[in-house]
């Protein structure tokens, strides 16, 4: 098996079969390395080659020869290539949701805040009816401020109004803690149509 062959000739059968029986054991060997259709591909190549009469020495050649054409391939081909992964896109977050729009305060809560605040903090047997008018109207103004409401405007028939409310209210009533209670009855009654436009216009706002 050392003697070497001319180039374009023919090896004898028995060297042939040899050869073969060589590139079938490496064949397995190959296949667990490079893949079956890779292998494939270089048994036909040696196959041809052996046949043809490319010129060699021995099996230790032979194997030789297989390795040099293996660097020839180079690293890549052996193996199907994983497939490439798509970058991930990162989930587009949920808009944030939009704020509630404030709730305006409506007429006759500022009437049960004055109420509430009248019995505890203003006795009508320390003010007189002019310092009541006052505190009646810093009331409203300090209410509106509180609420984001443009400045207390009144009319002069509104003002009329408010005096009026005021002093018949200290007649009427029979005792200092009455006082408050029906001030504001008569104030934030839905059935007195200038009770309710008063009322309206102190607060700023147009819902009772």
């Amino acid at each position: 098996m050392s003697a070497k062959l001319r180039h374009g000739a023919n090896p004898p059968s028995g060297l042939r079969r040899h050869r073969l029986l060589v590139l079938l054991a490496l064949g397995a060997q190959l296949t667990a390395f490079c893949g079956a259709p890779m292998v494939d591909q270089i048994l036909r190549t040696c196959l041809a080659a052996a046949s043809g009469g490319v010129e060699v020495s021995g099996d230790a050649e032979m194997l030789k020869k297989l390795k040099e054409w293996k660097k020839t391939r180079g690293s890549k081909g052996f193996a199907d290539k994983a497939p490439a992964k798509e970058p991930e896109v990162p989930p587009t977050p949920a808009p944030a949701p939009e704020p509630a729009p404030a709730r305006l305060p409506r007429a006759l809560e500022a009437v049960s805040e004055l109420l509430q605040r009248g019995q505890e903090e203003v006795s009508p047997n320390d003010f007189t009816p002019q310092q009541l008018i006052r505190v009646f109207y810093a009331f409203f103004q300090g209410w509106r401020q509180r609420h984001g409401l443009p400045e207390l405007e009144l009319n002069t028939k509104q003002q009329q109004l408010v005096v009026l409310m005021i002093q018949s209210n200290l007649v009427l009533v029979n005792s200092a803690k009455d006082f408050w209670p029906r001030l504001c009855a008569e104030l934030g009654s839905p059935r007195d149509p200038e009770a309710k436009e008063l009322l309206l216009a102190l607060t700023g706002v147009f819902e009772l």
